[in-house]
Order: structure tokens, then sequence, then C-alpha cells
């Protein structure tokens, strides 16, 4: 009778060997490919939020002054995208994220080299943001960015 009942149990262990050998490789190789899929899905949210935060930027120093809201969708790699300004060069916005980060140069007119950047945009997920442009005690355009609100 203990015969049997070791040869049950040995059985099942190698019942269960074989299914976890074959499901776990499974499982795995399922969840892998997924996140490489989902990759180029967060480096397009990355492009569509830099894209339509370049246009009110642009948009926002055509009609300066001007404030404007922008809804973005951030993926979760995002850390910030700030609006800078090298001396003698157009602004730009700087998209930084967990593992990479680049820039995408604004297409303003600023023949006097004298627009005044600043701000940035902080988060992840739905982000209402605000662009602005205003003249400074100077009469230079300041364009700025920043979060309005997290949705």
């Amino acid at each position: 009778m203990a015969s049997i009942k070791g040869q049950a149990s040995l059985e099942y262990l190698v019942l269960v060997g074989i299914f976890a050998m074959t499901i776990l490789p499974l499982a795995f190789l399922f969840f892998s490919q997924s996140s490489i899929r989902s990759e180029p899905l967060k480096q397009e949210q990355f492009n569509t939020a830099v894209q339509l935060l370049k246009q009110a930027a642009e948009s926002s120093f055509a009609q300066c002054p001007s404030n404007k809201s922008v809804l973005l969708s951030l993926p979760s790699t995002a850390k910030n995208i700030t609006i800078e300004k090298d001396v003698g060069e157009l602004p730009y916005l700087k998209v930084v994220g967990e593992k990479n980060s680049f820039v995408m140069p604004l297409d303003i007119e600023d023949k006097s080299n004298k627009v005044v950047v600043n701000g940035a945009v902080v988060g992840t997920g739905q982000i209402r943001a605000s662009v602005s442009c205003s003249y400074d005690t100077a009469g230079m355009p300041t364009i700025t960015i920043g979060n309005e609100e997290v949705i």
C-alpha cells in the first residue's frame, strides 16, 4: 500500500514539474514581449505631448501677450519638459525621460535674440499645462510653461 502512495505522489510531482516547466517560460516570454512593445507607445506619447506643447508655445509667442492651456498625456517614464534657451540660439523644449532625452527647437522669430524663457512641466499621466507669453518691464517677450493641474 505504501508503494502505491509513493508512486502516486511521484507521478504528481512529475506532472507539476512538467506543467511548471512549460507555463513559467511562456509566462515570462509573454510579459517580456509586452513590455518591449509598450516602449514605442511611450515614445509616441512623448512625441505627441512635446508637439502639442511646442505648437502652444509658438502660437502663444505669435499672439503675445497670450495664455494657452494644453492637455498633455505623459508616459510613466517622463521626468520633465523644460523650455530653455542658449545664448545666441532659438528657444527649445528639452524633454527628459528615464532612459533618454531629446530637444525640440521652437520655430519662432527672434531676430533681436531677446526672448526670455522659463518654466517646466513635471509629472506623468494627464497634465494640464499652461503656456503664456508676456512682456517684461524692459519690453522683452517672455515665454513661460508650467503645470496647471494633474488630472
